[in-house]
């Protein structure tokens, strides 16, 4: 059974940034004049009931307008499926003048839900996690090579690579390559949720004055979440910041996955090459600011 639950619409707010809310929903219609004074007063009569009766987030009321000023969105209710057939009772009456309007919404079940800042009897208070990409110091690099091996080892699966017939892939790497990039100077950066270590990736400074981005990597399940997006967008400023305009970057030419990927972030296709030593083609792409 999934521990919480939210119902929501398809418009979004304008302090969550997320689903406008059930109640936002509905204090919507009545503010448009959609709702019938019928409906209007029952609304009304439910949303007293449960400011009675549901305990009011910190976050909420006079404390919201600080989130609002430092231009955050607030946190995100959701309503833990557990709740008293009552509660369960006054939410399926509110739903009811959804449903009347034909107000387009969604329920959401879940137990994942990102960090939890609030909680009661009742319900939940989450936001999106704290990110932050920054260096990598010399004594994190244990932490990065299993998080290079994890994010490699699903590549190296699909294609079915092993230390044997391919020995050189990136998810067989060892410290002392990885201590030796260090060494020669590559820019590795981290990306960090909520402290931890998620992403990563390294830029070396080439003899034509481009840098490479090497070992771009996601930890596998928190993968589709846009962090990869934001590595390379962070990729590019810092490159430009460092006064290049080119970004280049090797690719197994067979992977269409990697390949659409970084074609996505505006890399075009410059060549192939083939190695002996390797049991796949090599592919190459390039960014060059515009």
């Amino acid at each position: 059974m999934q521990k919480y639950m939210r119902i929501q619409g398809r418009e979004l707010s304008f302090k969550t940034k997320k689903p406008a809310g059930l109640f936002a929903l509905c204090w919507r219609r009545i503010r448009d004049g959609i709702f019938s004074a019928e409906d209007e007063a029952l609304f009304r009569e439910m949303d007293a009931w449960f400011r009675a009766n549901l305990p009011i987030p910190p976050f909420y009321d006079e404390n919201e307008q600080k989130y609002l000023d430092k231009g955050e969105a607030l946190p995100v209710t959701w309503f833990k499926t557990d709740m008293p057939a009552e509660f369960e009772q006054k939410t399926d009456v509110i739903v009811s003048l959804l449903d009347k309007y034909q107000v387009p919404y969604d329920v959401v079940y879940s137990n994942y839900v990102g960090r939890i800042i609030y909680e009661d009897d009742f319900q939940i208070g989450t936001v999106e996690p704290e990110v932050q990409i920054r260096q990598i110091k010399k004594e994190e690099l244990p932490e990065v090579l299993e998080l290079i091996h994890k994010s490699f080892a699903t590549v190296a699966a699909n294609l079915s690579f092993t230390k044997e017939n391919c020995p050189g892939h990136t998810s067989f790497m060892p410290m002392e390559k990885l201590v030796n990039f260090f060494e020669w100077g590559f820019l590795m950066y981290g990306l960090f949720e909520d402290g931890k270590l998620t992403g990563y990736f390294s830029l070396a400074k080439q003899d034509d004055g481009s840098y490479e981005l090497n070992n771009l990597a996601v930890l596998p399940e928190k993968r589709h979440c846009g962090y990869g997006k934001q590595m390379i967008d962070f990729a590019k400023k810092k490159v430009v910041e460092l006064g290049a305009d080119t970004i280049k970057l090797g690719i197994i030419e067979d992977s269409w996955i990697i390949k659409n990927f970084y074609e996505w972030h505006g890399f075009k296709h410059i060549g192939t090459q083939k190695f002996e030593h390797l049991p796949f083609t090599c592919g190459y792409m390039m960014w060059h600011k515009t």
